[in-house]
């Protein structure tokens, strides 16, 4: 099986890998709790997605094209659960959608998933061979050598939005001379809303890591121009920093033992033992756990440090 990370294999190089082999199977792309997936037939075509981001999925683009309200998808919630039916089926059945609707809909699913994948540089990767999209799905065809250009297109602009900013080392904060009022679209003013203090560009991505990497760059920058954020000069380091790597595996680990509440329980304890510039100082490692378990001796507790204690991270 082919696995492996996202910063060693960028998602062109792996488009590439998996269209020379000519084999029917399935691209999952995964980061903490976020996972996209691409099928591909043996032709090097992208036919199917999925996702289990709430804005890649068919009911944000029905609601948001204003063919369906929340009313009837919270309706479409309780009917799949007592029928276990698809939601195309029953937005069909029960007369909300017409197929053509569905269809146009699906078609903007599909290459708005496509693109959130070509952005993804963080996470997980695995090809799973032999998988195929659900029967009767709505198929869409896309050239794997066409998303592969469009992969490297995307990463450059990415970077060149990184440099802008300084680097994903460089610190922002909201200005907080800047309090007129000005007209944002939705992701700036979340992005105004989750930052509230002083946080690194990489930090802010990784708060934000349910939305497509580029458009949260963009936005970073459309708001620097605004004036509504402002770049700071952070202090020198004097104690050593766990690097990043450290903290993503600690992450895997908690999701391991503690499945998906891990992600979340982690964010949390870390949240209140960040430095100046939220990154984890070396020392409060005993605090994480203090703040992760109320109970220090739970079974969950110990198997978490000795896995830790192992990498000698303490």
């Amino acid at each position: 099986m082919l696995r492996g990370d996202l910063n060693a294999v960028p998602v062109p190089d792996l488009l590439q890998i998996v269209g020379q082999s000519r084999i029917k199977g399935c691209v999952q792309l995964e980061h903490v709790d976020l996972r996209r997936r691409i099928f591909v037939d043996d032709a090097g075509q992208a036919t199917y997605v999925e996702s289990n981001i709430d804005r890649e999925r068919l009911g944000f683009f029905l609601t948001r094209g204003g063919y369906i309200n929340d009313e009837i998808l919270e309706k479409l919630r309780i009917l799949e659960s007592q029928t276990r039916a698809k939601t195309v089926k029953l937005l069909i059945d029960h007369g909300y959608v017409s197929a053509d609707i569905i269809r146009q809909c699906l078609e903007s699913q599909f290459h708005a998933v496509l693109r959130s994948a070509l952005c993804m540089k963080r996470g997980q990767f695995q090809f799973l061979e032999g998988h195929l999209p659900p029967q009767n799905a709505f198929n869409f065809t896309c050239s794997l050598q066409s998303l592969i250009l469009e992969g490297v297109r995307l990463s450059d602009e990415i970077d060149c939005e990184i440099d802008q900013l300084g680097g994903l080392d460089a610190a922002y904060r909201r200005n907080p001379k800047t309090n007129h009022s000005i007209t944002l679209a939705p992701l700036e003013l979340e992005i105004l809303l989750k930052v509230q203090e002083p946080m690194e560009i990489g930090h802010i991505i990784n708060r934000l890591e349910d939305h497509n990497e580029l458009e949260v760059l963009k936005s970073l920058n459309h708001l620097t121009t605004l004036g509504l954020f402002e770049r700071i000069e952070v202090q020198s380091r004097v104690e050593p920093l766990v690097p990043d790597t450290q903290i993503r595996e600690l992450r895997v680990i908690l999701l391991d033992v503690l499945g998906p509440m891990g992600g979340l329980v982690l964010d949390e304890a870390l949240e209140k033992v960040m430095d100046g510039q939220n990154r984890l100082k070396k020392c409060d490692w005993p605090m994480v756990f203090k703040l992760l378990f109320r109970e220090t001796d739970s079974e969950d507790a110990q198997i978490i440090r000795s896995r830790v204690k192992e990498r000698n991270w303490l």
